[in-house]
């Protein structure tokens, strides 16, 4: 009231002297929304909206002044918060292209270089910033339309390369179930010839064997015969 500040509670005034403005000095909630919406021209001259929420208090010690500065509440939304809200995302808006809006980083420093923003140019006048906070950034359906279409080429790369991922995969495992094949056919046809080697020593082992016995009873028959000859003579 005319640059003092009065508590909470019933005061008797008079309205020919005195000026009285209510002032939360709670927390606030700004919703950038509706007729308070942001919007700016993009460096490639697209049209960008911008929505969101700002948290601020008013300083209890700089609330009188503030009021007879600027005026209630809704006059330090509409004269203070708002206008250098729209002007910096009007500025800085204006240095980037739309898409970079909707993609990587840009829209995260862009929110809090707006904070950063709001606090530093809100400070002198006894109101803190607390947060602010981009909820939903809406630009042109063409400029949408060409970020959706890269999603989905970057979708149907991550499928076809998980494709090619498991044909590799079918292709090493027929190709590791080929050399298990030939190497068991290896070892089979191995067995076989050492069997078969083994087969002929043993045959030739018996035939030595029984050329053996043929020779012995050749001698016997042999010594017979000298024997039969010179019984003769």
């Amino acid at each position: 009231v005319n640059g003092a500040l009065l508590e909470p509670g019933t005061h008797y005034l008079n309205p020919f002297i005195f000026n009285a403005v209510e002032v939360n000095l709670q927390r606030q909630r700004f919703e950038m929304s509706g007729s308070d919406v942001i919007t700016f021209l993009t460096l490639d001259g697209f049209t960008v909206t911008v929505e969101g929420t700002i948290e601020f208090a008013i300083d209890r010690g700089e609330a009188s002044l503030l009021t007879q500065r600027v005026g209630d509440m809704d006059d330090i939304i509409q004269k203070l918060i708002l206008p250098r809200a729209r002007g910096f995302s009007r500025i800085e808006g204006s240095k980037q292209p739309a898409v970079n809006f909707i993609v990587g980083e840009t829209r995260q420093v862009f929110q809090n270089d707006l904070e950063t923003h709001l606090r530093a140019k809100s400070k002198g006048w006894g109101i803190d910033i607390k947060s602010v906070l981009v909820r939903k950034i809406v630009v042109p359906d063409e400029i949408a339309k060409i970020n959706r279409d890269r999603e989905l080429a970057v979708q149907d790369a991550a499928k076809y390369e998980q494709q090619i991922v498991q044909a590799q995969s079918k292709a090493e495992l027929t190709k590791q179930e080929m050399l298990a094949i030939q190497n068991r056919e290896k070892v089979e046809t191995e067995t076989k010839r050492i069997r078969a080697v083994i087969d002929a020593e043993q045959g030739q082992r018996v035939r030595v064997v029984a050329a053996e016995q043929e020779l012995e009873v050749a001698k016997v028959e042999y010594e017979a015969a000298l024997f039969q000859a010179e019984s003769i003579l």
